[in-house]
């Protein structure tokens, strides 16, 4: 393999990593608060939503895009914003719609419902966070 292509293939592996950790922190939070705390489904799920993002991007930053850093508090806030938003609109929609759809018109059990939503809210992700809220100041490689 070429050298862009194994650094490509490494950083969806630790991308996938962080988001497998991400799914845990997000299904572990839904479940304490609508399970333990008896939160509404529809909130604990967008609750859950943001202590993922806001854990996958911490990952993602010092992990994942490691050598795509920014300097100084700002620029780091800025991503996180970026990262929040870029990520937040797929998964604030795509979670919750199909937990209610899978749990309310076909049956199926919440915590599956959220797993699948999770799943496709993450292939997104990916190709937003690679080509805009990570990317490199040399386009060139992404």
């Amino acid at each position: 393999m070429k050298t862009a292509r194994r650094e490509q293939f490494g950083r969806f592996i630790r991308f996938g990593i962080v988001g497998g950790i991400g799914v845990i922190v997000n299904m572990g939070f839904y479940t304490l608060f609508h399970n333990v705390f008896g939160i509404f489904d529809m909130i604990a799920v967008n609750i859950a939503i943001e202590i993922s993002i806001l854990s996958n991007f911490v990952l993602n930053e010092r992990w994942t895009f490691g050598d795509r850093a920014v300097k100084g508090w700002k620029n780091y806030l800025k991503r996180l914003i970026s990262f929040n938003i870029g990520n937040g609109l797929i998964t604030y929609i795509v979670q919750p719609a199909t937990l209610f759809i899978l749990t309310r018109y076909f049956g199926l059990w919440d915590k599956l419902a959220l797993l699948i939503g999770i799943v496709l809210a993450a292939l997104a992700n990916y190709s937003i966070s690679t080509k805009l809220i990570f990317k490199r100041k040399d386009a060139s490689i992404v």
